[in-house]
Order: structure tokens, then sequence, then C-alpha cells
């Protein structure tokens, strides 16, 4: 009984020995050591969109721009740029500079449509004095956009821009052609049928005139006095010395 209880201890301790030396699971331990080190992806970059964003103008950055070019024969080309996209319409023109608030205005614009950023328009100057002129363009948002695509852009601000140019334009200087439309604006507004004539006065304000030959009426009653400053002529009643009506430019009748 004692030898078969020491042959199963034996039995026990052999099989126990031979766990023990049994191989662990075969793995390599540098595959091992490179996994563990391999960072894991973050989810969200597993998704992650690689296109480029696209470029969002916001309403601040919309912007105008104006290329004024004299061509050769005095006329000047206004090339006007904006970044607003659709369709719009600005102002754009020539106003001479310096002028003064009250001055009667001098200068010439035209409403201009844009397409695509892009508009163009071709203004005479033979009827503007020699001179430095603004070459100027205005949006305004209350009328300016035109289509849906410049509706949608949410601008809620005007743009103004301007630059400097000098023209020939008819030769007259700028200070004889204010002169002229500051008298023509004087005479229309102060004179009417009626109003005693004065002449010391007028020769004073408008410089000297000249009598004019009349057409239909008694010459010695009736005479034509033109002031070539103010380009206006003054039909007078000689016998009552009163202005009976005035007239723009060299007028007989």
């Amino acid at each position: 009984m004692v030898k078969m209880r020491y042959t199963s201890l034996l039995l026990f301790a052999l099989a126990l020995v031979a766990c023990l030396r049994e191989p662990a699971q075969n793995t390599d331990p540098v595959t091992e050591q490179a996994t563990a080190q391999q960072p894991t992806q973050p989810l969200e970059s597993r998704n992650l969109d690689m296109s480029q964003p696209k470029e969002v103008v916001t309403p601040a950055e919309y912007s105008l721009s104006v290329d004024p070019t004299v061509l050769p024969d005095g006329r000047v080309r206004l090339e006007i740029s904006s970044n607003i996209p659709g369709i719009i319409e600005v102002m754009a023109g020539l106003s001479i500079q310096d002028q003064a608030d009250d001055d009667v205005w001098i200068g010439k614009t035209e409403r201009v449509r844009l397409t695509n950023g892009r508009g163009v328009v071709i203004l005479s100057t033979n009827d503007l004095p020699e001179g430095n002129y603004d070459a100027e363009a205005s949006f305004y948002t209350r009328w300016g956009l035109q289509d849906d695509t410049s509706r949608a852009t949410g601008i809620s601000k005007d743009l103004n821009v301007s630059t400097s140019l000098t023209l020939t334009g008819s030769g007259e200087s700028a200070d004889e052609v204010q002169f002229k439309k500051n008298g023509q604006k004087w005479v229309m507004g102060h004179i009417a049928m009626g109003d005693p004539w004065q002449p010391v006065e007028w020769v004073q304000r408008f410089g000297q005139y000249e009598e004019l030959p009349v057409d239909r009426w008694n010459p010695k009653i009736i005479k034509a006095y033109y002031f070539p400053r103010i380009d206006i002529t003054l039909i007078v009643n000689i016998l009552k010395k009163e202005i009976t009506v005035w007239r723009l430019g060299r007028a007989h009748n």
C-alpha cells in the first residue's frame, strides 16, 4: 500500500515538472514591442475630409475699384471692378477737384452695370474744362444689388472709390467755367420779369456786356445785353428801366 502511494506521488511530481517546462506561446518580442508603441488613430481622424475649405468673403471684405484711361481722342475710359458676385450697378464718372460746397458741380456721371465683377464706361470730355479731376465709382446698397446672387451676399455698406487724373477737356480754365456756372445759377435764382435794370451792379458782378441787335422789338425801347463771362443775355426795357427776360447764350429776342 505504501509503495502504491509513493508511486502516485512520483507520477504527480513528474507531471507538474512537465507542465512547468512547456514552452510559452510563440511571440516575436520585436513585433510585440512595435505593436505596443504604434499609436492608435483617433476616431475623428479616420473620417477627416481632406478637401480644401472654400474661401468665404464676408460683407466687410467686399470692395470696389476704378481704373481711368485717357484715350487719344480725349475721352476717358473707366474700368470698374468689384469682388461682389452676381450683377450690380454703380454710379461712375468724373468730378473736378477743389469745388466748394455751394459751387455748381462740374463733371459728369453715368450708371454702369457690372457683371461678374467688371464694367466699363467711356465718357466724353469736350464739354469739361481743363483741370484735375477725380475718377469716381460709388455703389449704393439701396439700388445697386441687381440679382439674387448679389443680394445673397448680405452686404449692407455703401462703397466709394476715386483716383486722380488730369484732363485737357475743352481747354477752358476751370475757374472761368465755375464762374460761368455759378453766375448762371445766381441769375436763375434771383432774376424775374420786371426786376430793375441796374447796369453798374451787373458789370461789377459779371463784367462788361455786349449790346446785340434785336429782331422783333423797337430797338429804341428794347435792348439785348449779352454777358460773355456767364453766357447770358438780358432783354431790357430801357424806357421802364427794367429787365423783361433773360436767356442762356447770345439771344436777339
